[in-house]
């Protein structure tokens, strides 16, 4: 061959798009896998770490005028969900592990119904609003990441952190659609109508959803489940890198979950009217879902811990910010910031599980690592609401979160590099 030829031959358009091996499969996964995607999507919006955190300080104030309960008394509700997952989560973890995900989920969402059912009975009494969460955790325990993330970690391996990412949009179109349609029906028809409401959506879309769209995750779960490398969960245990992870993201999630329960509150206390905070949370929710395509996307070409490690600190500006008397603008740019992290941890969770550890102990390992999650997601709002009651001001609890978040980032940036 000449060297004509072979110039010719190396600028060819054909060969120049020609797939690699690793291409051509993270293609296929992708054709086969979309449905899938798209029900574990809807799932995770709408169950506990999704819909249900992210609507949860749109009833704070109509709660709060109604029966006369304090703020920290509400949002120490978050606790009680968080009760649930903590009890539940490792053992749902195994059992993930050994039946798969179809049934646990489908049944779980429509216990998840049935606990927003019955959200519209609380009242007068505080102890019916915890018992209530209580049980609205317990039966939707299966809605938490940790059901979704499996199902997709299982069937992508080539490109799996943009197919969490893209999963994970579930929990951001919720934080951006929920809060200003559950206003408009409270506004409208009162509370108690918003929960009905939300209930009759996961009863009549998403359990349907369910179980027709995870098939196909239960047949690679079992091949997994067969096949998968990986630690088990008590050499897992034995590892500084879980610890590291563990620890950051609880620290991220107790300064995160504290400000976005209480943002709405927060502004409205400014004197921002009910369209500026409403705004805010649209633009909140933006943020958390181009934060979920962000990290999908880069922790797959970037070395994850960096990546986020940058995330993490974002907030630490959005904290200063609401700390401060803010202008309609500012609030909305701090709201974005804080939606950015929002975007991140779940996703970055099941990614650095899935890679670092394994798949052969998977749902273990994640379910307990999502139980720290829960204490932070509902230990945070309790935190917030206590400072609040007590100082009169949301800027102490807003200082904390800039130095928690801060230091989260720091330590998730020492994770060194995944092994699977």
């Amino acid at each position: 061959m000449t060297y004509g030829n072979m110039a010719r031959e190396a600028h060819d358009p054909a060969n120049a798009l020609e797939e690699t091996p690793d291409e051509s499969r993270a293609r296929g996964e992708f054709a086969s896998g979309w449905m899938l995607i798209l029900a574990c999507a809807l799932g995770v919006g709408v169950g506990l770490t999704g819909l249900v955190f992210y609507s949860f300080g749109i009833f704070l104030k109509p709660l709060s005028s109604e029966f006369g309960w304090s703020r920290s008394a509400i949002s120490s509700g978050m606790m009680c969900v968080s009760v649930g997952t903590v009890v539940i989560g490792p053992f749902l973890g195994m059992a993930i592990d050994r039946i798969g995900v179809r049934v646990l989920a489908t049944l779980s969402l429509a216990g998840l119904a049935i606990g927003f059912f019955a959200m519209t009975r609380i009242g007068p009494d505080i102890e019916s609003f915890y018992l209530t969460l209580i049980l609205l955790a317990v039966l939707g325990s299966a809605t938490t990441p940790l059901t979704w993330t499996r199902a997709v970690s299982v069937h992508f391996t080539q490109r799996r952190g943009l197919a969490l990412g893209l999963m994970l949009l579930g929990t951001g179109m919720a934080s951006a659609v929920a809060p200003p349609l559950l206003q408009s029906v409270i506004a409208s028809s009162g509370w108690r109508m918003a929960y009905a409401a939300i209930g009759m959506f996961v009863l009549v879309a998403c359990v349907p959803a369910a179980w027709f769209g995870l098939a196909r995750a239960d047949r690679a779960g079992r091949i997994a489940a067969r096949t998968g490398t990986g630690l088990t969960q008590r050499e897992t245990l034995r590892t500084r890198r879980f610890w590291t992870i563990v620890v950051s993201l609880l620290i991220v999630t107790i300064a995160q979950a504290g400000a976005m329960v209480h943002m709405p509150a927060s502004l409205s206390d400014q004197g921002l009217d009910e369209a500026t905070v409403g705004s805010a949370l649209a633009a909140m929710g933006i943020s958390v879902v181009l934060g979920r395509l962000a990290v999908g996307y880069l922790i797959d070409i970037v070395h994850a811990p960096f990546v986020a490690a940058a995330f993490f600190a974002m907030p630490v500006l959005s904290m200063w910010l609401f700390a401060h008397d803010l202008s309609p603008a500012l609030a909305i740019l701090a709201a974005a910031l804080l939606g950015l992290a929002g975007g991140a941890e779940v996703d970055l969770l099941s990614f650095f599980i899935g890679r670092h550890f394994g798949m052969r102990a998977y749902g273990a390992n994640y379910g307990l690592a999502l139980t720290f999650f829960g204490i932070g997601a509902g230990g945070g709002p309790a935190l917030t609401g206590s400072i609040f009651d007590i100082t009169g001001s949301y800027a102490p609890a807003y200082f904390a979160g800039m130095a928690m978040f801060a230091l989260g980032a720091v330590l998730i940036a020492t994770l060194g590099r995944s092994r699977y």
